[in-house]
This record gives C-alpha cells, sequence and structure tokens, in this order.
C-alpha cells in the first residue's frame, strides 16, 4: 500500500469527482418540473428516471465486488466516470421520454461504480488514521455539490434551458474530473488473475454473516428516505408555494449545509453512543421530518422543517455508513459493494412508492412512505445489529 507525499492528490481527485457525480441528480431534481414539461409527462411518472438508474445500479454495484478483484480500483472509476459523462451527454439531448430513461439508466450505473472505488482507493492509499476524516470529506464532498450546483444550475438553466446546462456546465466539469483522476492516482500493477471461486468467496463470507446482512437490510430503508426526499422536495416546494426556480435553488444551498453539519456531527456522536445507536436513534426522525415537511401549511415552516430533516439524514447516513464499514474487514470491497446494491435497490424502491403516492394522493401522503421506512430501519439496527 502506497501512502507517501506522491500520493497528496488522491483525496482531492476523489472529492472533486464525488463533488461533480452529484450534478446530473442536482439538475434532475430541481428542474424535474421544466424536464416533465419537455415530455409531456407528470412529476411522478418523470421521478420514475430516478427509479430506473436507481434499479440499473443494483446490478452493476452486484458486479462490482468481483470486478474490483480482477480489475483496477482506478480504472473502474475512471470507466465510471467515463460512463457519467457519456450518460450526460445523452441525457441533454434526448429526444423522447424512453430515451432520456436509457441515458439516466447509465448515469446509475456510473455512480454505483464510482462509489465502492472511491471508498477502496481512500483504503489503498491513505494511512489508517487518515481514513475517517477522508470519509468525512467525501460525504462534505457531495453536499458541498448543492451549494455551488443548485444556485449554478438555477441560473444557466433559466438562461438557456434544461439540456444547455448538461452542456455546457455538467460535461465540462465531468471531463475535467476524469482527467485529475487520471493524473492524480497513481497507476497500479497489474492484479494477478483469480479464479473465479476465489473472487466470489466475499459474498459467501458477507451473506453468511448475520450483522452485514442486518446493515445491508436497514440500508435498503434508511437510504430511500433521503433520495426520495432529494427526488421531490424542489418540485414539492415549487408546486405547493410557488416558490421560482432560483430561490428554490438558495434554499436548496441551506438545506445542504445542514446536511454538511450533520454528517460532520457524527463522528462526534458515534464516538459518545455507538455507530448503531446513533444510525438506529437518527433512523425515525429523519423519516418523520420529512413526513411533517411535506404538511407544513406555511412556505416557512416547511422550509424550518426540512433543515432540520437535512441535519438528522447527514447523521444518519454517515453513521451508517461506518457502521457498514466495520462489517467484514477482510472483504470490505465486497461489503461496500453490496451496501451500494442495497441503496440503490433502497432509492429505487422509495423513489417509486413515493411517486405513484404523490399521483394517487399528494406530497403530503407520500411523506408517510419516508416515515414507515425510518422505522423499520430502526428497528432492524436496534435488534440485528451488535453495537460497534
Amino acid at each position: 500500500m502506497s501512502q507517501n507525499t506522491d500520493n497528496k492528490l488522491v483525496l482531492p481527485s476523489l472529492g472533486f469527482s464525488t463533488f461533480v457525480q452529484q450534478m446530473p441528480g442536482i439538475l434532475s431534481s430541481l428542474l424535474l418540473i421544466e424536464i416533465a414539461q419537455t415530455f409531456k409527462k407528470s412529476i411522478g411518472l418523470m421521478g420514475q428516471m430516478r427509479t430506473t438508474a436507481a434499479l440499473i445500479g443494483i446490478l452493476a454495484a452486484l458486479t462490482m465486488g468481483y470486478l474490483s478483484v480482477r480489475y483496477s480500483y482506478k480504472w473502474l472509476l475512471v470507466t465510471g466516470l467515463s460512463l457519467i459523462t457519456l450518460a450526460s451527454i445523452g441525457c441533454s439531448i434526448s429526444p423522447r421520454y424512453d430515451s432520456m430513461l436509457f441515458f439516466y439508466a447509465l448515469l446509475g450505473v456510473g455512480g454505483t461504480m464510482c462509489g465502492p472505488m472511491i471508498s477502496s482507493l481512500i483504503g489503498q492509499y491513505l494511512p489508517f488514521e487518515r481514513r475517517a476524516g477522508a470519509v468525512g470529506v467525501i460525504n462534505g464532498s457531495a453536499a458541498f455539490a448543492y451549494l455551488v450546483g443548485s444556485p449554478s444550475i438555477a441560473f444557466i438553466s433559466d438562461q438557456y434551458g434544461w439540456r444547455t446546462t448538461f452542456q455546457i456546465f455538467i460535461v465540462p466539469l465531468m471531463a475535467l474530473s476524469l482527467l485529475f483522476v487520471i493524473m492524480a492516482i497513481p497507476r497500479e500493477a497489474k492484479k494477478e488473475t483469480i479464479r473465479i471461486s476465489d473472487a466470489l468467496n466475499g459474498y459467501r463470507t458477507v451473506m453468511g454473516n448475520r450483522a452485514a446482512l442486518a446493515c445491508l437490510a436497514a440500508a435498503v430503508f434508511s437510504s430511500g428516505i433521503w433520495s426520495s426526499h432529494l427526488t421531490f422536495s424542489a418540485s414539492y416546494i415549487r408546486e405547493v408555494f410557488l416558490l421560482p426556480k432560483f430561490i428554490t435553488s438558495l434554499s436548496t444551498i441551506i438545506g445542504a449545509t445542514c446536511f454538511i453539519l450533520g454528517s460532520l456531527s457524527a463522528g462526534k456522536l458515534v464516538a459518545r453512543f455507538s455507530r448503531k445507536r446513533v444510525a438506529a436513534y437518527f433512523s425515525i426522525p429523519s423519516g418523520l421530518l420529512i413526513l411533517l415537511y411535506l404538511n407544513m401549511p406555511t412556505l416557512l415552516s416547511a422550509l424550518l422543517i426540512g433543515y432540520m430533516a437535512s441535519f438528522c439524514n447527514g447523521v444518519l447516513l454517515a453513521s451508517s455508513g461506518a457502521l457498514n464499514l466495520e462489517q467484514v474487514p477482510e472483504y470490505r470491497g465486497t461489503m461496500m459493494s453490496l451496501g451500494a446494491a442495497a441503496g440503490s435497490l433502497g432509492s429505487a424502491f422509495a423513489i417509486g412508492a413515493v411517486g405513484w403516492l404523490i399521483v394517487w394522493g399528494g406530497y403530503g401522503v407520500s411523506g408517510f412512505y419516508m416515515l414507515s421506512a425510518g422505522l423499520v430501519a430502526s428497528v432492524v439496527y436496534l435488534k440485528l445489529v451488535p453495537d460497534q
């Protein structure tokens, strides 16, 4: 494992790639109304492109544990970033709803490839004492993307439309990220050829570990709370309270700041109460606050509750991620890949369910899914996962 000063650009390159990867999701959330109008679809139906991406991402994540044993982490990350770049171009020129679904699904594949490889590269190039801080930097980079991306995307789309925003803002950033990763991460030695049975042993080990399975099951529910909120929250504010697009983007900045504060607070909370308990205790308020957010009578009360929900979800995702990292350490790459698959499954199910509930009963009714998911995740963490 290389840990010398030649690797000083590894973490910045991984942080920047994480930052850039959030941009297509920010655009699809903030401009979901405009995209739906372009293809003459309802908000709930148009939101299902993220469900499709999450479902396809599950298949990609399930293969990453095997591919990461056979191939270089760096070049798997490069492949994922390349897919996101090509998919962003495809989204910007999609003539029909079905082609938009196809290219957005490719975004899901690319994103699912990148996440586990970023974690693996942190483990490969950074010493043990720096890894926890590095994970915080990665989570912060993802949230920081909302601080920069939301107003930028709102401004550019007001001038040129959502398609051009992909082309002149997101695609160039993706190209820069791709170049940064190629230049900053050292070239790895070619991996030895291994038998398929040896590569699959990691899957057998994880699936035979009760605590690991419980963490994966809880992740299906806890991850869906935040992903569904990100998908529909901007549309909710704009449709229900008639908030202009640019002002909505500014409110997102405050929410992202609260999420960052929650992520940073998780470390101290975990040190005091344990990973398991923090994840369990914050699962319920993470869902409950979003339910309340979607049923507030005034804009101010909705925003305040939404910011509290952002903080709680920041704590929840950071603590649950830290908990996953401690499961089956000898096959951490496989565990994190399966964790990504569980997260994609949870996102797909949550976005699909919430989108259907919005069509059926409105935004207020859809919030009951978030509360239910939080309750289930909390019970799984408390009853089936040991303290760590």
